[in-house]
């Protein structure tokens, strides 16, 4: 058997702790005689000598009633002898707890007369009967626990097992407000009971909002000061007269108020509805651009005024299934891969646990990425003057281009000669706008035989361009060498740039040839003036005494056999020491001979006579 408040152990056959009557405090609230209205009641003992407890005789079988409203909390009533409670455990005993947290005990009851109508927990009004009278007398106190806020225990012979105090009962309408006498008549008190009053309502908040309850207009007729309860219990409400609620989640019912006077503790109750309405959350979502082939970010905040817990999802907004995320993972942020560029309708949905939902839509940029090609036209040639595809005019030049692209686009090339080529993602058709579940890395390759009919310098290029502009440029620069048959030499070449012009070579294959020399040397425009025929005429017309003008048209004329073809650039050249050495090895030597201010004419000489060898060498 268990209350509110939990009372110290007790030696046996002791009740509560109690003071001497002149020094015992005074119950909190007021109790009528507990017997039946018009019953002859005899005091057998009062608090003097009873230790701040009464002993009253109605009779044999006479009823025995509340002394004040409350709630049973303790009953035995199949004890088949009412005895003295010293004899043992075979006293039958009720107690009532009471609003003002005071418990009044009925012990020596007869057997048999309580259990038929009452159960514990049940509630019960001042004046209601409780049982019988057993033999002799029925033993009452009024006891106040000294926790209220822990269980209280009884042991089997009705004594509270717990730290607990007797104060003197209050008895309304009865000088000193004691039982004095040696007889009194048992009468309900001269007492209204109260009227309870809640204002406003029905109540309807938000949830996380306060409700403000406003009793004050309860009133009891006698003047005297209200107690208040609020239930149900589980709504935490304080015992005043304008309590506040504030509840964190959704809740529809009612709350109950009841008031009691401090005399008998008579009551009144009203009600009202109340309605805590959910809250759907707050979703507050911020993205973060990615590019195409990696992924865009998220983060996202979830408010609730309630104390719910919620599911989650993010719709990527690119056509695959939304993706169930935690609300911690919102926090912390979330990514996801995408194969295309766009604007993508991003959308976070939260769900609480009483189905209200909150939803945040944000457009994620995801940018194009450009795409990366590489140009292969065979091993290029190092020259003094940089690296070149070499090709023989008439012939052509195998070139292929391979790009990669981290979206998933269609890739388009178009070659500088103007040939143009697509490769679709899907191998079928053109990409549409949006296509984030396509193939990427996408890739795409092409093949070009570049046809190159005249001498000169030249470039073959290509380009790629993705579906949604993005761009990559690759190029190699080309020489097309004639297809003589002999070299001249720098006398026959002198004649071939004069004014009388020789009639083997053509104007459009010495111009030519001249976009080949300025191209391949590291000398010719840089230091010495290679602008057209009549320059290289003054350069091949140097005469012997000027031998660094001499070694400058020596090294022309050179350039130019190989430019013509006659002279391959891989030839081997045989020298006077009978060495053989490359052919672009002896011309890079000589320009570099050539190009140094400081180098002497010995220098100079050998260089021409080397560079002699090169005609030499092919015939």
């Amino acid at each position: 058997m268990a209350v509110t408040a939990l009372l110290a152990a007790m030696i046996a056959g002791a009740g509560p702790a109690s003071a001497e009557h002149d020094e015992a405090p005074r119950s909190a609230g007021t109790y009528r005689v507990p017997f039946a209205n018009g019953t002859a009641v005899s005091v057998t003992a009062g608090p003097h000598e009873h230790r701040v407890a009464y002993d009253l005789d109605g009779g044999d079988d006479a009823e025995v009633v509340a002394a004040a409203s409350g709630w049973v909390r303790a009953l035995v009533d199949d004890r088949a002898a009412p005895l003295r409670a010293a004899d043992g455990p075979n006293e039958n005993f009720v107690w009532i707890e009471h609003p003002n947290g005071e418990y009044t005990r009925y012990s020596r009851l007869a057997a048999g007369t309580v259990a038929a109508t009452w159960r514990e927990g049940d509630w019960i009004d001042a004046g209601e009967v409780i049982g019988r009278q057993g033999a002799g007398h029925i033993h009452w106190e009024v006891a106040v626990p000294d926790d209220r806020d822990e269980p209280v225990e009884w042991d089997q012979r009705g004594m509270i097992a717990g730290d607990a105090d007797r104060v003197l009962p209050r008895l309304c309408d009865l000088p000193g407000q004691e039982l004095s006498a040696e007889e009194v008549t048992a009468e309900a008190c001269d007492n209204d009971a109260p009227t309870a009053q809640l204002a406003g309502g029905p109540f309807i908040v938000d949830e996380g909002q306060t409700m403000s309850f406003d009793a004050s207009g309860s009133i009891d007729p006698d003047g005297r000061n209200l107690a208040y309860r609020w239930e149900p219990a589980a709504l935490d409400l304080a015992p005043v007269a304008e309590p506040r609620l504030t509840l964190t989640d959704d809740f529809a019912g009612s709350v109950l108020l009841t008031v009691f006077d401090p005399v008998e503790a008579l009551w009144d109750e009203v009600s009202q509805d109340i309605v805590v309405r959910n809250v759907p959350p707050a979703v507050d979502v911020v993205v973060s651009p990615g590019t195409e082939g990696g992924v865009g970010r998220l983060r996202a905040t979830v408010t609730d005024p309630g104390d719910d817990t919620f599911a989650a999802e993010v719709d990527w907004g690119d056509g695959s299934a939304p993706e169930p995320v935690t609300i911690a993972q919102l926090a912390a942020g979330v990514e996801h891969p995408y194969g295309d560029d766009g604007a993508y309708p991003v959308m976070v949905t939260v769900i609480d646990d009483d189905g209200g939902v909150g939803a945040h839509a944000v457009a994620l940029q995801i940018d194009n990425r450009d795409p990366a090609i590489t140009l292969d036209a065979g091993a290029a040639v190092t020259f003094p003057g940089g690296e070149y595809a070499v090709v023989s005019a008439g012939d052509t030049l195998e070139a292929s281009a391979s790009a990669t692209d981290e979206g998933s686009d269609d890739l388009t090339f178009t070659w500088s000669s103007g040939q143009s080529q697509t490769s679709y993602n899907d191998a079928v058709g053109a990409d549409p706008p949006l296509s984030p579940q396509g193939t990427q890395p996408a890739t795409g390759s092409t093949a070009l035989a570049a046809e190159f009919l005249d001498p000169g310098a030249d470039s073959l290029g290509v380009s790629v361009v993705d579906d949604d502009g993005g761009r990559a440029d690759a190029a190699t620069a080309v020489i097309v060498v004639g297809t003589a048959e002999s070299a001249l030499g720098r006398g026959r070449w002198l004649r071939e740039y004069s004014a009388e012009r020789g009639s083997e070579v053509s104007a459009v294959q010495l111009g030519g040839y001249l976009e080949v020399v300025r191209a391949v040397s590291g000398v010719f425009p840089e230091t010495a003036s290679l602008g057209g025929p009549e320059h290289a005429h003054t350069l091949l017309s140097a005469t012997r005494s000027d031998m660094p003008a001499r070694a400058r048209g020596e090294l022309l004329a050179a350039w130019l056999d190989v430019a013509s073809g006659a002279v391959p650039w891989d030839a081997t050249v045989t020298l006077p020491s009978g060495a053989s050495v490359g052919l672009l090895d002896v011309l890079a030597d000589a320009e570099r001979v050539i190009a140094r201010d400081s180098a002497g004419d010995d220098e100079l000489r050998e260089v021409v006579e080397d560079l002699a060898l090169v005609r030499q060498t092919v015939g």
